[in-house]
């Protein structure tokens, strides 16, 4: 509200000591914050609308009076505190229904108690001393664990009056989270307990300290937590029931009862010179990965991350290790089908790849819930796994992505994971929107915790021929340099979903990107002639460099595959080679004619091949023996079909765009055959 939000401002103001603060005016529709608001020299409160609001028009539309916004509350005002008015009071009264003490809540989230005292001007001390503690709302505690009913024990007053009018019967204890007393369990004899975790450490580790001090004295306890948001209020304010409540078992984040530890009983330091020498840092790709450590991949949408993992994951299963892949993006089936596939593509034997790799797959799984916690513990150890892939962060983390105080229990938990079963955790995660001139570790998604945390961070990002792997951050050794992924995929004919095989072998940035710029340059002056400087204006947008082109250029005139025309200036117009005379370019004049082998009721004509076609790339649907460069000097290297004459190639070979296969029409859609 306007008076929770001005007399928060001024709250923060007085105990951080800064003198002024702009916020939004309440007393008109305000975009950007207009209200000034300050503290001067004499403690009083001073307000300036730059829309022109009167500082009277501000105060009433705050719903506030000028004692009230500058703390001048009477002594004698129950609502008085010495940290400003309280915007709410809560009562704990003894068994009797007397009050025992109070609790005040600020506009600036202070909590205050206080006890009756008729001796003080304000009517209390700010100070509990030797007042007994007792749980909030103690009389209906009591009537309702005698009648055996449900009660619900809650962080805060504020959650126990969201619950109380939800219909439910609740309480918490003075003090919050770490402060429940043995004495407080006594009153919930009999009672089934439902005691409501808030979604943070000191949230589950207070949960679980309630858990166990109640046992053997509730006819009942369970834990639970929000559906929604951080604590009970929130998960009734989005419209959640009470039966909504997700079931908490006991957490891996809460503290576990046993002796406190003393100075005697902590770890000394040790001297460099008694730790043993060995292995430092051992990995799971050598140099790249290290082993039993947190690696982040991270890149766009559809930009291969996972390719990238799996290929991993498939040669370590073709090592004989085993690992588990839980992902909420891709169904198993596919992620089977692409396991699969690489170890056609490498040779490696299929069966032991697909027996050595587990997946969970589109099971909700929500990293942050302790159940799932436990239950990835549980697999690691069913399964034996030595790495883990999480795919992708967003979808499992389970909390707010921007939150850095969200995210670190859940990282916490992935640390406590690999230490306690040596597994190595590589968790895929996006990269936000594309902004010039940000970095890219910059761009990485949501809280920076993970980059912090992480011990290698790599960048995967799709190229026309595969992967590009760039290296942001590897804690355990020098980083390696850029590297292209190279990948080919052969895909079912029937279905271009379906992978048959697929191979990735890594080669330098700077040979993938001359092939690149040679095939770019192949198939600019295919069209036309071209000069260099008319190159270098097409290439830009396409991230290939003036000098990505100078060198194709050598390499391609050094190989025979172009050559130039000399124009005015020097210019070079470049083209591809004309060969001479059989070189192996294919006269179709010459060809003796076919006989018609294509099956009766093909619609094939007599006397020769069908009609071939090209593909997408050319609409005419025939072949360019003209200016296809692949016809040159290069078509001597492909193989002849069977339905070859005199041992001359077919007339009119086609072939699809990139592929390096010619085909003829009766042999469609088989290749040529060696």
């Amino acid at each position: 509200t306007a008076v929770e939000r001005l007399g928060e401002v001024i709250a923060d103001l007085r105990r951080s000591g800064r003198r002024g603060r702009d916020v939004h005016c309440p007393a008109h529709e305000d975009a950007n914050p207009s209200l000034s608001v300050a503290i001067g020299q004499n403690g009083k409160i001073l307000l300036h609308c730059h829309a022109g609001c009167s500082s009277e028009a501000v105060v009433a539309a705050a719903g506030l009076s000028w004692a009230e916004l500058s703390g001048e509350t009477s002594r004698s005002d129950p609502a008085w505190t010495p940290r400003g008015p309280a915007i709410a009071v809560y009562a704990y009264a003894d068994e009797l229904g007397e009050t025992l003490f109070e609790v005040c809540r600020t506009a600036g989230k202070q909590f205050m108690q206080r006890k009756p005292d008729p001796t003080s001007r304000s009517g209390y001390t700010w100070k509990l001393g030797t007042t007994r503690r007792v749980l909030y709302r103690l009389p209906d505690i009591l009537r309702a664990a005698a009648a055996g009913g449900t009660i619900y024990v809650v962080e805060g007053e504020k959650d126990v009056a969201a619950l109380v009018q939800a219909g439910a019967v609740a309480t918490t204890n003075p003090g919050g989270a770490g402060k429940w007393r043995a004495e407080y369990s006594e009153a919930l004899r009999g009672a089934h307990v439902v005691v409501v975790a808030d979604r943070d450490r000191p949230g589950y580790q207070h949960a679980e300290e309630v858990r166990q001090s109640l046992a053997g004295i509730a006819a009942s306890v369970r834990v639970v937590e929000a559906a929604a948001g951080k604590d009970a209020a929130d998960h009734l304010a989005a419209g959640h029931r009470l039966s909504d409540f997700r079931e908490v078992a006991v957490a891996p984040q809460a503290s576990q009862a046993g002796p406190a530890e003393t100075p005697e009983t902590l770890p000394a330091a040790v001297r460099a010179l008694d730790v043993e020498a060995g292995e430092p840092v051992s990995w799971l790709e050598y140099g790249a990965i290290p082993a039993h450590e947190l690696t982040l991949l991270v890149g766009d949408p559809g930009g291969g991350k996972t390719s990238y993992a799996l290929k991993i994951v498939a040669g370590k299963g073709a090592e004989g290790l085993t690992s588990l892949v839980i992902s909420e993006e891709d169904p198993a089936e596919v992620l089977r089908n692409r396991l699969e596939a690489i170890a056609v593509g490498h040779r490696w034997d299929v069966g032991v790849v697909l027996r050595n790799v587990h997946i969970l797959a589109l099971s909700g799984c929500q990293l942050s819930e302790p159940r799932w916690q436990r239950h990835l513990l549980a697999e690691i150890k069913r399964t034996e796994a030595t790495l883990v892939i999480l795919d992708p962060l967003f979808e499992l983390a389970g909390v707010d992505e921007d939150s850095n105080v969200a995210q670190r229990p859940l990282l916490r938990f992935l640390r406590e994971l690999m230490v306690i079963t040596g597994v190595t955790v590589i968790v895929l995660h996006h990269f936000g929107k594309a902004v010039e001139g940000k970095r890219k570790p910059d761009r990485v998604r949501g809280a920076s915790a993970w980059f912090g945390a992480a011990r290698a961070v790599y960048a995967i990002e799709s190229r026309d021929d595969g992967l590009q792997v760039e290296c942001l951050k590897l804690s355990r050794a020098i980083r390696p340099a850029p590297y292209v992924l190279e990948r080919t995929v052969e895909t079912d004919p029937e279905n271009p979903g379906i992978w048959r095989s697929a191979t990735f072998h890594p080669r330098t940035l700077r040979a993938a990107d001359g092939d690149l710029a040679e095939s770019w340059i192949l198939e600019q002056i295919t069209r036309e002639p071209l000069t260099t400087t008319e190159l270098r204006k097409l290439a830009l947008g396409t991230g290939r460099s003036r000098e990505d082109l100078a060198g194709a250029l050598r390499r391609l005139e050094a190989s025979g595959r172009i050559t130039f025309d000399p124009g005015a200036r020097g210019a070079k117009h470049w083209r591809t080679a004309t060969l001479p005379a059989g070189s192996g370019k294919v006269d179709q004049s010459t060809l003796p004619t076919l006989p018609n082998l294509a099956p009766a009721g093909s619609g094939s004509p007599a006397g020769g091949c069908p009609t071939p076609f090209r593909g997408a790339g050319n609409l005419a649907g025939r072949a360019d023996t003209d200016n296809d460069p692949l016809l040159g000097d290069e078509l001597q290297r492909w193989r002849k079909c069977q339905h070859t004459v005199d041992g001359s190639m077919p007339p009119r070979p086609w072939r699809q765009p990139g592929d390096l296969v010619y085909r003829c029409g009766i042999c469609e859609p088989q290749e040529i055959s060696a």
